[in-house]
């Protein structure tokens, strides 16, 4: 039996963590140079891409750099993994805030990319709360790919079951989760080549007939040529592929097992950190929200642009490695910075 192996690479640039914005935004330039020049030398390559800050940043800063990454989602070998303005910190974030981030982001890459998320990808996120199920149904996604879904999890592909009853595919690993059974998901986060060997190994020992391989790094880790050399010289099937052909795969199997939807990992403890920032940002989140709704009891559609930009604004501060406060001390000093702009914008709105 020949097996498939369906290779999609994702490399995920935080918004601020170990550099503040500005830094954070040079690399993830640095990214998109090296996927455009790869795309160009390997058209049948797919990659993920992911959160509209990052893009709206880089229109502004790179128009010309842009507009290749909108040929090369038209072309498929750019996917939107993830339509989210941010990342968002899921356990800590107003209800509210959540939607918000899924409508501004979806909205912007709608207008600006044409484009429009096929998946629901949120990967490095620090677990998911119960009502999540209910919430990727309410805005028409039917699974979720994700990698950090609790320490007790054993199985990478089942049907998470929310409060209300709603239900999500879910596929997904963590790179450590030793005793996760074996099934449709290899997933490997590299540093170097040799992390890269240990992924592939994983893939050719693999018993079931198809499987995603996702290679994935982070921040100044880039995609490598490797890569291409491993799918070349493997024994199994290699080719590139989308997220949502896997998802698809994965939504139609049957008798998947199901669990409760509360899939929270062992970091619990990065939310005791910052606490100030957490007291900030609820004060910011109220006050937005209630201009948002005396804006639209008073029809003020001057204020719209203001309350926008106030919102991009305080997604950025609840991306997942700002909120959580599991960062150095500049990017903190940013982040109260950008919720004492929000709650002035809020208030004089």
């Amino acid at each position: 039996m020949t097996k498939e192996r369906i290779v999609v690479g994702f490399t995920h640039v935080d918004l601020g963590w170990k550099k503040q914005h500005e830094e954070m935004e040079e690399l993830h330039e640095k990214l998109i140079l090296l996927l455009v020049d790869q795309c160009e030398q390997t058209p049948d390559m797919r990659y993920m891409i992911e959160q509209a800050i990052h893009f709206r940043y880089l229109k502004d800063r790179r128009p010309e750099l842009f507009a290749k990454v909108k040929q090369l989602v038209k072309r498929g070998n750019l996917e939107l993994g993830c339509g989210m303005a941010s990342s968002i910190e899921n356990n800590m974030t107003n209800g509210e805030c959540f939607i918000r981030n899924m409508q501004l982001g979806a909205r912007w890459f709608a207008e600006n990319m044409d484009v429009r998320a096929a998946d629901f990808e949120m990967i490095d996120t620090f677990g998911f709360p119960p009502q999540f199920p209910q919430l990727l149904r309410q805005m028409g996604y039917h699974s979720l790919y994700a990698n950090r879904l609790g320490g007790t999890n054993h199985r990478d592909v089942f049907q998470a079951v929310g409060l209300d009853g709603s239900m999500v595919t879910v596929c997904g690993r963590m790179t450590n989760s030793l005793d996760c059974k074996q099934g449709h998901i290899c997933f490997g986060f590299y540093l170097d080549q040799d992390g890269l060997d240990r992924l592939f190994e994983e893939a050719e020992a693999n018993a079931c007939a198809w499987a995603l391989v996702m290679p994935y790094s982070e921040n100044e880790v880039f995609p490598s040529a490797y890569i291409w050399k491993k799918m070349r010289e493997g024994k199994a099937q290699y080719r590139f592929g989308t997220l949502r052909e896997v998802l698809d795969r994965a939504e139609r199997m049957e008798n998947l097992p199901r669990q409760f939807a509360d899939l929270n990992p062992e970091f619990t403890g990065t939310f005791s950190l910052r606490h100030r920032l957490k007291a900030e940002n609820r004060k910011a989140e109220s006050l937005l929200l209630a201009a948002e709704e005396l804006c639209a009891i008073l029809n003020a559609q001057d204020a719209n642009a203001a309350l926008e930009d106030a919102w991009w604004k305080l997604l950025y501060v609840q991306f997942h490695d700002i909120l959580t406060g599991s960062h150095p001390t500049k990017v903190y000093h940013e982040a109260m910075r950008q919720l004492d702009e929000v709650q002035r914008q809020a208030t004089d709105t």
